[in-house]
């Protein structure tokens, strides 16, 4: 999550792990993914997202 709103916060009530940060920050990206074995990642189309994809 980019922020640590309401959105997080039901996020983690149904049992999700919530990380917030930046996926345009390099050191955000890597410590989410951090002892991660399998992720699932899907985005909509927009200049930003591009480069986060990349």
């Amino acid at each position: 999550m980019r922020q640590d709103d309401e959105r997080a916060k039901s996020l983690r009530r149904a049992g999700a792990e919530v990380f917030v940060g930046d996926l345009l920050t390099i050191a955000d990206v890597t410590a989410a993914l951090k002892g991660v074995r399998r992720m699932y990642f899907s985005m909509s189309l927009s200049p930003y997202y591009t480069d986060a994809s990349a």
